[in-house]
């Protein structure tokens, strides 16, 4: 599974219901954690799992706090599902997954996505945008968390430090493992657009 996720966000069927009561929990905001589920064999829901490692670090990396009692050195999944992400410890989503497949692309014809990553390197949570204008709660990953982000030719990448595309911006028309000391953890809203043959671009 991490192998497939590292190409990619994996798509799950699952059970939804004890997902919604702990997506609940932050009011849908990113942040919040399914810990310890039973097996629920109902499946209803398609999720992305968007990044793994150890409980306590996917908190960091969302800016959350590992809730009481939670042992932070278990291994878990980063999963985005209503425009948010959340931490599922591994044996939770094993219960609560009934199928799972890696799309490629991940959403749009000849892999023509942005993937913006947590971490400088590529690395961390992440999650693929095609072209389009994405808002805070909409960027797949949390806010202020972008270090990363991979921009295939024909795209432009434009990050805005405030919501509602405003403040600072910076666009980006390559891959770039670190946006640069201006731009690391301050980017709220993003606009991905594709470049016309006169230059122009178009979202």
């Amino acid at each position: 599974m991490q192998s497939a996720i590292y190409t990619g966000p994996v798509k799950i069927g699952i059970a939804a219901n004890q997902i919604e009561k702990a997506w609940g929990t932050t009011n849908g905001r990113t942040g919040w954690f399914a810990i310890g589920l039973s097996n629920d064999a109902a499946e209803d829901h398609c999720v992305s799992l968007c990044g793994y490692g150890t409980i306590s670090w996917l908190a960091q990396q969302l800016n959350a706090q590992v809730p009481g009692g939670v042992n932070g050195s278990q291994q878990a999944y980063a999963m985005f599902t209503w425009n948010s992400i959340g931490v599922i410890d591994a044996p939770s989503m094993t219960a609560i997954t009934h199928e799972a497949w890696v799309r490629q692309p991940t959403t749009v014809i000849n892999n023509r996505v942005v993937r913006v990553y947590v971490d400088s390197d590529f690395q961390g949570a992440g999650a693929a945008l095609g072209v389009g204008r994405y808002d805070w709660g909409q960027l797949g990953i949390s806010n202020d968390s972008l270090s990363s982000l991979r921009v295939p030719a024909g795209l432009t990448a434009t990050l805005y430090e405030d919501v509602h595309f405003s403040g600072r911006s910076k666009v980006f028309t390559q891959d770039a493992s670190y946006v640069g000391d201006d731009f690391n953890d301050i980017t709220s809203s993003i606009i991905v657009a594709e470049r016309t043959a006169a230059g122009r671009e178009v979202t």
